[in-house]
């Protein structure tokens, strides 16, 4: 399994914490099972498999050293075998203290697979493959070459995302003087083509278990791939059917469109029971079946079985300890007092490497060992949610605005919005979004986040529907020099954790769009609420320069005051006006007119 670096400046303890692309996942332990008739093959529901990678054709032109090495820039050191191949006749040796040999390729929007056949003799540490998209992107990733002596063996790096337009330069990559002799062969540099048919189960939303006091009809997000011209050509068919007998207990069809949600009817199945949905493309003509998704197992459970659950989720995407709604406060090495994640016992497996097949694999295998535990993946913002957002049952996402030295017109903070809401609009708001957000530095070059910027990157957010916080490295004993310092930064943590804490049935609370009648700015982001007879309004600027924004509520509000600021706001009619600097939040209490609008 390749392990990729999220930065080469980041400190050794956060490298081992998490892979570039960052792969995480978090385990919270629930205490009791669905219920005790089911077996537990009920509780790892949801995704059987994920799709298989389909690879489009090799971007290198001699990958397989066929035609020599001229394209590699090895220079003394790296030479042709003719003796020892992979395939073919001829492979690229490179021995002892040879530096490393680089080839460019120019790659379009798509995500991509680098791959190459290593054989080994004696070799120490320091070899690896290496995709760098520098110097036009900030972006790498890197699959470390095992030491010692090995045959013939694959590695690779998947789910590479280029965003634009970029050249990629593929590196075999030794440190200076590294020992040791290593044959490379069959290098690809492939775009992973997405499958025929795409499908994501919007509901049940949680493990595949539709809970007694919600719909009994399953959805499923499906997008083809198909062109437009062709789509008269197909059909999709959906199929409910029971894993033990293959008896088909709802079936729909659907025309071929670029994409739809599809519905099953689940009304028959059998408490007790597995079931498997799938949906299969299919050649009209013939009817000849094209391609099928991979299988979603799903069962009915009892509403009680949640209650006894110490962590699973609601329709709203709410998480629940022990049935109540919970807004998730944490951080990676410790979790911050007074917060609702207290209590709850969290532990990292690292997938190092951001494949959805890596990620996938540890979600399948902590739910067996823990059939009734709760993952969380996090991975990069620029990761290809559509890959891996089957493999956890809660998707986070972590930007990173103040990764590296600050810029001379200040960091993008507006990173941390734009990250939550590509990852939301990625599972349909089928899942809940966790937001990773900076704590220490994460290079000599970084600093760490004021206490008006950890506020902003939370609210931020909040408002495009995260529902929950984890700052990364909280605890990580990084104390060597100002201790000060660092229990300072810590303090405005606590405090920024407390206010979101004393709003935690507002964060928790649907939200009610219609009690805001408009705003001035659309620079203003805003997110509405309405709790126990009054109004909240969280906003952020999502700008570099200061706004001001004129907020109109539905009917006259009797106050306004802006929630731990300390400030009240001069209302006319129904409107009140305030500023905002860049990238800062505020939140607005209205109280003594809150109308029935949601």
């Amino acid at each position: 399994m390749e392990c990729k670096p999220y930065t080469e400046m980041e400190s050794p303890q956060r490298r081992r914490r998490r892979s570039a692309a960052a792969v995480l996942a978090l385990a919270m332990a629930v205490t009791a099972p669905v219920a005790p008739a089911q077996s537990s093959t009920v509780l790892v529901g949801g995704l059987a498999a994920p799709a298989a990678v389909m690879p489009g054709p090799n971007r290198l032109s001699n990958g397989g050293f066929e035609a020599g090495g001229a394209a590699w820039s090895g220079g003394a050191g790296w030479s042709l075998d003719r003796r020892i191949a992979h395939g073919g006749s001829v492979s690229y040796r490179r021995d002892t203290g040879a530096r490393t040999a680089t080839t460019t390729v120019h790659l379009a929007p798509g995500v991509y697979r680098f791959a190459a056949w290593v054989k080994t003799e004696h070799l120490a540490d320091g070899l690896r493959l290496r995709l760098d998209l520098r110097p036009g992107f900030h972006r790498w990733f890197t699959a470390e070459i095992e030491r010692g002596t090995a045959d013939w063996r694959r590695y690779e790096l998947t789910d590479v995302v280029v965003t634009q337009p970029a050249t990629a330069s593929l590196k075999l990559e030794a440190d200076d003087h590294t020992v040791g002799t290593a044959w490379f062969d069959d290098v690809t540099i492939e775009e992973q083509l997405p499958p025929p048919l795409q499908t994501f189960l919007l509901y049940p939303n949680f493990r595949g278990l539709m809970f007694d006091d919600g719909p009994s009809t399953l959805r499923v997000d499906v997008q083809l791939s198909p062109a437009a011209a062709d789509a008269h050509r197909y059909a999709v068919r959906g199929l409910l059917r029971d894993q033990a007998s293959g008896h088909v207990v709802a079936a729909q069809s659907y025309p071929a469109r670029p994409s739809f949600v599809g519905e099953l009817d689940g009304s028959t199945m059998r408490p007790g029971s597995v079931y498997l949905a799938t949906f299969a493309l299919v050649d009209t003509a013939s009817g000849a079946q094209v391609y099928a998704s991979p299988d979603y197992r799903v069962a009915h459970a009892p509403v009680s079985a949640r209650a006894s659950m110490r962590v699973s989720l609601d329709r709203g995407n709410r998480l629940l300890v022990h049935g109540v709604p919970r807004f998730l406060l944490g951080g990676d090495d410790a979790i911050l007092s007074a917060t609702p994640a207290a209590g709850l016992p969290v532990t990292f497996v690292d997938a190092c490497g951001p494949t959805a097949e890596a990620a996938f694999g540890h979600y399948d295998s902590a739910r067996r060992r823990d059939a009734s535990a709760v993952a969380v993946a996090v991975t990069a913002a620029a990761a290809d949610l559509l890959r891996w957002r089957d493999a956890p049952d809660v998707v986070a996402v972590d930007s990173q605005p103040m990764f590296g030295p600050e810029p001379a017109g200040g960091y993008d903070h507006r990173a941390v919005a734009e990250a939550t809401a590509r990852s939301r609009t990625a599972v349909r708001d089928a899942r809940p979004i966790v937001s990773v957000l900076p704590f220490v530095p994460l290079s000599s070059l970084g600093r760490w986040p004021t206490r008006a910027e950890l506020r902003s990157h939370a609210y931020m957010a909040i408002v495009e529907g995260a529902r929950g916080l984890w700052w990364s490295s909280v605890g990580a004993g990084r104390c060597g020099g100002d201790c000060a310092d660092e229990a300072r930064h810590m303090d405005n943590l606590r405090s920024v954790v407390d206010e979101l804490a004393t709003l935690e049935p507002v964060l928790l609370a649907d939200d009610a769009p219609a009690a805001l009648a408009g705003h001035s700015n659309s620079n203003i982001k805003v997110k509405v609420k309405l709790v126990n007879g009054q109004g909240f309004v969280l906003a952020y600027n999502a700008s570099r320069s200061p706004q001001s924004a004129t907020f109109t509520w539905s009917s006259a509000p009797g106050t306004v005051w802006v929630h731990a600021e300390g400030r009240a706001l001069v209302t006319a009619g129904r409107s009140f006006s305030d500023t905002f600097a860049p990238f800062a939040a505020h939140v607005y209490v209205i109280a003594g007119a809150v109308t029935g609008a949601n």
